[in-house]
């Protein structure tokens, strides 16, 4: 007697696959403009990027790290030398996961926002913050 053998197909449910197995994003230009409303740096990859970003001290800097993203060519070196920024430099920071970051020298510690639209990053940066505490008065006092 021969046993009948049907063929089964297995259909494995096509699930979006995590940002870290994904394709890493290649960072093709990094552009630094002075605008009305300060230095804007752009960066420009081949498909949305995250970003994670800080303030570190001791040189003032902001420092960006695009995970998932390959810089492929070599480190670079952006000199701006204006009174809002020194320079920016850009370099693939760690190639497993791939993570690339930029760096902005700053004179001065300042504010920054990032602004993700398409395949484009930016960093906007703010004036530096001036202290705005206003001096103490004492009252005057009457003679009597």
């Amino acid at each position: 007697m021969a046993a009948k053998i049907e063929a089964v197909e297995h259909v494995q449910p096509t699930l979006q696959q995590p940002a870290t197995l994904r394709q890493p994003v290649q960072v093709h230009t990094v552009d630094v403009t002075k605008g009305p409303d300060g230095i804007e740096i752009q960066i420009d990859g081949s498909s949305p990027m995250k970003s994670e970003a800080m303030k570190l001290k001791n040189p003032d800097r902001v420092v960006i790290d695009l995970p998932n993203a390959i810089w492929n060519r070599a480190p670079k070196l952006i000199p701006v030398k204006t009174t809002d920024v020194n320079a920016v430099r850009i370099a693939l920071y760690r190639a497993d996961p791939p993570v690339t970051r930029l760096v902005v020298d700053l004179p001065e510690a300042r504010d920054y926002e990032l602004v993700s639209s398409g395949n484009i990053t930016s960093v906007k940066l703010h004036a530096p913050t001036a202290n705005k505490l206003q001096p103490v008065r004492e009252p005057m006092q009457s003679k009597r």
